[in-house]
C-alpha cells in the first residue's frame, strides 16, 4: 500500500480554449491557446454568459429575481443530522474516491480522544467500502500521525483538554494526547478491512501545525498531496466517512469543495464532537451552503 506523507502538489489546471456567444447577428468570441487557472476559466465564462444574459433578457424579465435577491427568504440554520436533506440514490461511477478518516484506536469511544459511538461505524464503513471495491475503485484512507509533545497537546501548554486556544495552525480547543506516531492509540481499529485501500495519507505529523484536512493542513499552505493524487487518478467525486464528522470529515469536505471535487457524505458513516458547542451546528450549515451532499450508505449504488 503506498502511503503519503504531506507533499506539495499544485492543484488540477483547468484548460480554456473557447467561449462563444451568438446574440443576434454579434458574436462574441474568447480564445486563449494557453493555460490558465480556474479563475481565469470563471473570469472569461462570465463575461460569455453576460453577454448572451443582456442580449436576450429585458429588465422587467430580471427585476423579480433582482427583488428576491435583495429580500431572500431566511433558511432555519441546520442545528442536528435529521434536518439535513439527503439524497435518496446515488449510482457510483468510474470517477469516484472513497475517502476513509482516521478510523484509529484513539478516536474509538474508549480510546484517548473517543468520539462517542466510533467504534460503530467501522463494519458499515467495511461494508461501503466493499463496494468500491467489487468496481476497482479508488479508496483512501486517513491517518493522523502527531510527533509526541505535538502543539495541538494540551499537555504542551500545561492546560487542560478542550480548554479554548488559538494559534496559526492550532485550534480552537487542544486536545488530549492522542494518535502519537508507532503508538497503539494511532494504529488503525483492528476491525477496519485495508485490504481495499490503495493508499494511506498521513496527516498532522509537524509538530506545530495541526491537520483536520485531509488535504490541506491547518496553516493552510501545506499540502498533504491527497489532492494531486485523486487529481492524476482523474476522481471527481469523493465519498467521505469516518471521525469526526464536525472536524477532519468536515475541514476534508470544504477543501475537497474548494479543489473542485464534489462531495458526498452518508452520514450514517460519520460521528461528531460537537467541542466547542455549537461547533457540529456551524459545520453542518457550511456544508450546506458549500455544496456537500448526503446520503445514507445503503443509498449508495454499485
Amino acid at each position: 500500500m503506498l502511503v503519503i506523507a504531506c507533499t506539495h502538489i499544485p492543484v488540477r489546471n483547468i484548460y480554456f480554449s473557447e467561449i462563444g456567444c451568438r446574440c443576434g447577428k454579434s458574436v462574441a468570441v474568447m480564445s486563449q491557446s494557453r493555460k490558465i487557472g480556474r479563475r481565469g476559466f470563471v473570469k472569461y465564462a462570465a463575461v460569455a454568459v453576460a453577454a448572451t444574459a443582456g442580449a436576450y433578457y429585458t429588465k422587467d424579465f430580471w427585476e423579480p429575481y433582482l427583488k428576491n435577491m435583495k429580500n431572500p427568504a431566511k433558511l432555519a440554520p441546520i442545528t442536528k443530522l435529521e434536518e439535513l436533506s439527503l439524497v435518496p440514490d446515488i449510482q457510483l461511477k468510474d470517477t469516484d474516491a472513497l475517502i476513509i478518516v482516521d478510523i484509529q484506536n484513539d478516536f474509538m469511544s474508549s480510546g484517548a480522544l473517543g468520539v462517542k459511538e466510533g467504534d460503530e461505524i467501522v463494519t458499515p464503513i467495511n461494508s461501503l467500502a466493499e463496494k468500491f471495491h467489487r468496481r476497482n475503485s479508488v479508496i483512501v484512507m486517513t491517518q493522523d500521525w502527531h510527533p509526541p509533545g505535538h502543539l495541538s497537546f494540551a499537555s504542551s501548554h500545561n492546560m487542560k483538554p478542550f480548554d479554548s486556544y488559538e494559534s496559526e495552525g492550532i485550534g480552537p480547543v487542544l486536545w488530549p494526547d492522542h494518535c502519537v506516531q508507532g503508538s497503539r492509540g494511532a494504529e488503525f481499529h483492528p476491525d477496519l478491512d485495508m485490504k481495499s485501500a490503495i493508499a494511506t495519507i498521513r496527516k498532522g505529523y509537524h509538530p506545530k501545525v495541526d491537520s483536520y484536512s485531509t488535504f490541506i493542513e491547518n496553516d493552510k499552505r501545506t499540502y498533504t498531496g491527497l489532492s494531486g493524487y485523486l487529481d492524476k487518478l482523474s476522481i471527481e467525486r469523493i465519498f467521505l466517512c469516518g471521525l469526526a464528522l464536525d472536524y477532519c470529515v468536515y475541514y476534508s469536505a470544504i477543501d475537497g469543495r474548494d479543489l473542485g471535487f464534489d462531495v458526498v457524505i452518508p452520514i450514517d458513516l460519520t460521528k461528531a464532537i460537537n467541542s466547542p458547542a455549537g461547533h457540529l451546528s456551524n459545520a453542518l450549515n457550511t456544508m450546506v451552503q458549500r455544496g456537500v451532499q448526503f446520503t445514507k450508505s445503503d443509498h449508495v449504488v454499485s
